[in-house]
């Protein structure tokens, strides 16, 4: 079992972005952060739009303010253009 958890720790490690490796989940300054390697990112930046386009076309045709929970600044960014939403 230890082997395994040293492994996952080894993985975690090696995934993680340079700019987030030490940063804690819960701080407002990783959400920045991913913010930024999103941006920067062209591959991710595109599976973000993709996934928000998704999103987007499939909310209800209605008129009034829509709001997304928990996206963090990807929604800011992400969603700018689409009428009457709002992201925090």
């Amino acid at each position: 079992m230890i082997c395994l958890e040293t492994n996952k720790s080894f993985l975690k490690k090696w995934l993680a972005h340079p700019l987030t490796r030490s940063s804690n989940i819960d701080d407002p300054h990783t959400i920045k952060l991913r913010k930024l390697i999103i941006l920067e990112k062209s591959f991710l930046r595109h599976i973000y739009i993709e996934w928000y386009k998704s999103i987007v076309s499939d909310l209800p045709k209605k008129d009034g303010p829509i709001l997304e929970l928990g996206s963090g600044h990807s929604g800011l960014i992400l969603l700018q253009g689409t009428p009457h939403t709002f992201s925090v």
